[in-house]
This record gives structure tokens, sequence and C-alpha cells, in this order.
């Protein structure tokens, strides 16, 4: 979808993926760590091209041996973005 490999997307910086959401991406990261609950969040992110490319990311928090982890899950909303302009 953002045009990665998988080696290139561990190495990139989140920063670079998402410009200029950074504070929204960790406010809600934070959110999601202190309640433990689920949560959805519209971002842009940046391919490896270039493009933006309009994102839907759900977050869960869950422990794993004792760590504490963040999986996140990005949907492309593109052709939901195409669809509400027509």
């Amino acid at each position: 979808m953002l045009g990665y490999s998988l080696e290139e997307l561990l190495e990139t910086p989140v920063s670079r993926i998402h410009p200029g959401e950074l504070p929204q991406l960790e406010d809600v990261v934070g959110r999601v760590l202190l309640r433990g609950q689920g949560s959805t969040i519209t971002l842009t992110c940046r391919t490896r091209a270039g493009a933006r490319l309009p994102t839907e990311m759900a977050l869960w928090a869950f422990r794993d041996e004792g760590r504490v982890c963040v999986l996140a899950l990005i949907r492309d909303r593109s052709e939901h973005r195409a669809r509400l302009r027509r």
C-alpha cells in the first residue's frame, strides 16, 4: 500500500510516513495505552514515492510476555473519499 519493503518500513521513522500528524498519532497511541481500549484515527500516510494517501488506522493495546504492545491496522480510504466527492 505504501510501497515500502518490510525492511524499509521497519527502518523508516513514523514522522516520515505521517508528516504533520505525529502529535495526533502520539495522542491516540497514548490513550490506547492508558485505557487499554482500541481506538480509530483518520490520517494521511506518505508513500515511499511521496504521494499522500488517506488512511484510517485502528489501534489496540495488548500484552505479550509481559510487554505492552500496540497493534495498528491501516486501511486505504482513497476509494471512500472518491465516492464522497461524486
